[in-house]
C-alpha cells in the first residue's frame, strides 16, 4: 500500500557506487550502539571493515532509491539467506514504511510471524523496524 508522503522509489540491487555509502552509514550507526560505542574509533573501524566487507561479498544488498536519482538512497537492507546483516533508513524518510517494505521483499510476507534475526545492531534499529516485529539478535551470524 502506497503512503502519500512516502517519496517514489525503485528497488534495486546495490551497485559499487552505493558501497562508500553503506560503508559510511553502516560504521557510524553501528559505532553508536552499545558495546561498540565505548571502542576507540581507530579499533572500531578496522574490525567493521572487515565484517561489512564480509557481508556485502556473501551477502545480498537491495536499495529503495530515488527513480530520477538512482544514488539518492532512501533504504537498504543486506542480508544473507534469512538473516538480515543490516537494515537502514535515512532519518527524513524513517516511519514510511521502507523498513517493512525491504523486509517484505527480502523475508515474504510471513517475516511478521517468527522473529527476524539480525547478526548487526543498531540503536536505532527499533525505530526502522514496524511495530509487533520481533528480533532475535544473533552476532555469530557475521563473527565467523
Amino acid at each position: 500500500m502506497a503512503r502519500s508522503d512516502r517519496p517514489p522509489f525503485v528497488l534495486r540491487a546495490a551497485v559499487e557506487n552505493d558501497f562508500d555509502f553503506i560503508h559510511s552509514t553502516w560504521t557510524k550507526t553501528s559505532h553508536q550502539a552499545p558495546p561498540w560505542a565505548f571502542m576507540a574509533p581507530e579499533l572500531f573501524v578496522p574490525y567493521q571493515t572487515r565484517i561489512i566487507g564480509s557481508c556485502m561479498r556473501t551477502g545480498i544488498t537491495l536499495v529503495a532509491c530515488d527513480p530520477e536519482e538512482p544514488s539518492t538512497i532512501y533504504a537498504l537492507v543486506n542480508h544473507i539467506g534469512p538473516t538480515i546483516n543490516w537494515l537502514y533508513t535515512r532519518q527524513k524518510v524513517r516511519h514510511m514504511g521502507f523498513a517493512d517494505i525491504l523486509l517484505r521483499k527480502v523475508l515474504g510476507p510471513a517475516y511478521r510471524r517468527e522473529p527476524v534475526r539480525f547478526s548487526c545492531w543498531s540503536r536505532h534499529l527499533y525505530t526502522w523496524i514496524p511495530d509487533k516485529v520481533r528480533l532475535s539478535y544473533e552476532p555469530h551470524q557475521v563473527m565467523g
